[in-house]
């Protein structure tokens, strides 16, 4: 990774970031002086999962308002797993992969603001003041990913990813489980990576594609690296 000082960055990495601060693993990976990029793709991604994950907290929190204000906290964490998994269950019935992510994201919360959640089911804190602590959380999330992408990129927008020009490869990485997604910004790095006329690394901190490090490399002539 060192050798290349042009990165393309996955989303995982910027939203690592957002989630985890300056002085995680994230953190540590930003500060070192690499030229970053990412495309409009990358971007729009990111935003998605903002949103997603918004969407999945309003409805897990909603309905502890609406079911468990003055119950019982023993009654909460029994119905917990099941709470998180009637959310998460539309999800899973389109995709595993979504699902996993709506258990993670809400299992991550629960387990972050337990103290809070309590206080509210009991009736010591306010419902309406914890929503809209949330909701400025996630405004605040979406702030930081401009200042992240207008100060570390250099350019958002890639040339369209036309996937019919690469079928041949799409049909390969995806026989292996790559999902389209991250195949569009595969190409997004191959395009950036002419455009500037310099090799170009793509940055990812998804397993799965680091397992097809060797074919992606291959099919595109980028290197595949995690952040260290």
């Amino acid at each position: 990774m060192y050798t290349f000082k042009n990165h393309f960055l996955d989303s995982n990495v910027v939203l690592g970031l957002i989630f985890q601060g300056e002085k995680s693993k994230y953190g540590n990976y930003f500060s070192l002086p690499f030229r970053k990029y990412v495309s409009e793709n990358v971007y729009d991604e990111c935003k998605n999962v903002l949103n997603y994950n918004k969407d999945w907290v309003l409805k897990f929190i909603n309905i502890i308002k609406k079911e468990f204000i003055g119950k019982s906290i023993d009654d909460y964490k029994k119905d917990l797993p099941s709470i998180i998994n009637r959310i998460a269950s539309p999800y899973k019935d389109h995709s595993a992969r979504m699902g996993k992510k709506v258990l993670d994201v809400l299992s991550n919360f629960s387990e972050k603001y337990l103290e809070e959640l309590e206080l509210i089911i009991t009736g010591l804190n306010d419902f309406k003041e914890f929503r809209k602590m949330v909701t400025e959380t996630f405004k605040i999330s979406q702030n930081k990913l401009k200042c992240i992408l207008d100060k570390l990129v250099l350019m958002k927008k890639s040339h369209p990813a036309p996937m019919g020009d690469f079928f041949h490869q799409y049909q390969k990485l995806k026989g292996m489980g790559m999902h389209s997604s991250d195949f569009k910004l595969i190409v997004d790095t191959y395009f950036i990576s002419h455009h500037i006329k310099k090799e170009l690394a793509f940055i990812t901190f998804d397993g799965h594609i680091i397992l097809l490090k060797d074919d992606i490399e291959d099919e595109f002539y980028i290197k595949v690296f995690k952040p260290t």
